[in-house]
Formats: structure tokens, sequence, C-alpha cells
């Protein structure tokens, strides 16, 4: 990949950051919520479905995405020698509490149901630029490394989901600095997932609510690091979100009628921070990391129940190897 295409590459993924949706753009309840009292169920457990729906999905997408796009670094991989691509293979387990209105239970509002659930992930990154050096000391910028994972989110199936899924990933990561005696690394990055689709619940075998979901994300994520005598610590900032099919249905007691709704285009929308440590080894490097997402928005008029106003925590633990 020559000069021109790389930056051109590292341009689209900056606009891109700069360009991403606002935190309600696509969130409303309200349209799911209103199919399903159409269709003959109550408001109030047509309200706590959709709430179990939007707060489920942005779980599972955080458990995939976890916190930095490449675990234990915020430099971007450059080259070896002349044309030769730096490689990096890593693999990381990724921890979540997820929290949720307990809509198994067929109540409304819905007390919190809260479990942690992981996921594991494959990553390989390849080097293919090393950026512009924009004075002395001061490197790396437009630099590229392109991306390309694949992971099992294990759901479990005691809280309703129907099994574990996998997705597959691709994106780029683009230095604003690389790391340095005297600087820190900088980067930004784009990281899109895909899928198939999470169920939880089953109306056919009698349970009260059933939900169901795309995997598809897209995660961004601004990372900052420094690594010295071989303990490196970094912090970053990001957003995750969902965009695809969504689906729900209700068997309301109180109506006497099964309630549904669904969409093509729901967004889920959650800013990211997170902080790690790694210790690396010559060629390899173990890491952590710990992070929360936001809260979710309150719903005016629900009083009781599952609270929206708290974070979700997640842990990561990688080993990453460089060629």
């Amino acid at each position: 990949m020559n000069l021109v295409r790389s930056l051109r590459l590292g341009t689209v993924v900056l606009v891109a950051v700069a360009a991403r949706p606002g935190p309600t753009a696509g969130q409303d309840l309200g349209p799911l919520v209103a199919q399903c009292v159409t269709s003959g169920a109550g408001a109030a457990r047509c309200t706590e479905a959709a709430l179990a729906l939007k707060v489920l999905k942005g779980g599972v997408t955080l458990l995939n995405a976890g916190g930095s796009d490449v675990v234990g670094t915020a430099s971007t991989l450059g080259m070896r020698l002349g044309s030769v691509p730096r490689i990096s293979f890593n693999v990381r387990l990724v921890t979540a509490r997820l929290k949720a209105p307990d809509v198994l239970s067929g109540d409304a509002p819905a007390d919190e149901n809260s479990f942690y659930a992981k996921s594991v992930q494959l990553q390989a990154v390849v080097g293919v630029f090393n950026g512009l050096s924009i004075a002395p000391t001061v490197g790396g910028f437009g630099s590229l490394d392109l991306m390309a994972s694949a992971s099992l989110a294990f759901l479990p199936t005691d809280e309703g989901f129907e099994e574990s899924r996998g997705s597959y990933g691709i994106g780029a990561r683009v230095g604003i600095l690389r790391e340095s005696f005297t600087l820190p690394g900088v980067t930004v990055s784009v990281m899109h997932r895909d899928g198939g689709t999470v169920r939880v619940g089953d109306i056919a075998t009698g349970d009260p609510t059933e939900l169901a979901w795309d995997m598809r994300s897209t995660s961004l994520r601004a990372t900052v690091g420094k690594t010295l005598f071989g303990l490196g610590l970094l912090a970053g900032y990001g957003s995750d979100w969902s965009v695809g099919d969504v689906s729900l249905s209700v068997n309301d007691s109180g109506t006497g009628s099964t309630g549904t709704a669904a969409s093509d285009d729901f967004t889920v929308r959650r800013n990211v921070y997170f902080g790690g440590a790694s210790m690396t080894f010559l060629i390899t490097q173990i890491s952590i990391e710990v992070g929360w997402a936001d809260a979710f928005d309150s719903i005016p008029g629900r009083l009781g129940g599952f609270d929206t106003g708290t974070n979700s925590y997640f842990g990561t633990l990688g080993f990453r190897i460089t060629f």
C-alpha cells in the first residue's frame, strides 16, 4: 500500500470518529412500545421489554468490544525493515457485568437481573505504514495498522439466552503519535463487528417475553499510553454503537394478548472509558484492562424496578505476540 492510499484510509478513519452519531441517535423506545401496545399488550409490559432489549443489546456489544482495540499498546505497529510489515497476534478474555430488567419474570416494572458474561477474542494486526516524522523524536503521524478478529460471546442460557454467539470484525488504527522516549503513543481506531442473531426468552416454550437482535456493531477508540522498562500504562475513551434488526414479543396475561414490535434500524450507543497496564517480555506481552460504559437514560414516568442510571463495568486479560 503506497503512502497516498495509506493517508487516505487514515483520513477516512479520523472523519468517522469526528462524525459519529450523537448520544441519543436512534435510541428512542417509543416506536417499539407503540407497536407492541397497538398489537395487544399493555404499555407497562411493552416498556419493560423494549428497555431490556436496548440494555442487553448494548451489554453484548460491550462484551465483544471491550476496551482498547489492540490489547496492551497505544502505538501502531509500523514496519520492520523496508516494506516488511510488523505483525501481531492477540488473544483476550473479556468479562462484563450485564444488568437488565428481569422481563422473564413477567413483572412490570421488572426488578433488576444482574449477571456476568464472558467473551474470548482472537485478533491479527498488521502494520502497513510507518507514518510521517513531523519533528525530531515526533513520528508516526498517519501511521496505519489493519485489524481482523474473531470472537465468541458466552451468553448464559440460565439467564434466558438461546446460546453463545460468534462474530467477526475488521478495522483500522491510525497513529497520531508513535511512542518515543519522551512522548506517549496516541492512536485512533475503528472496528466493525458482525455476527448472528442473539435471542433471549421464547414465547413458544412459555416465557412471558421474547427478544432478538443482530450483533452488528461499530466501535471507535482513542488511546494514549507509555511504556517504561517493560511496564506500560494506557488510558482511552471511545464509543460503541450497534444498528440493526430487533424484535420483541410480549405475552401479556393482563390483556390476554401477545404484543409484538420490530425495527430494522434500532440503535444503541454508549461511551466507553478504560485504562490498563501491561508487561512486555521481548516479543510477548501480558496485559489487563478495566473500564466502564455509560448508564442508560431514564424513562419518564417509569417508577421502581431496574435502575437505568448505573454504569456497566468490564475487565480484560490479554496476551500478545509481535513479530
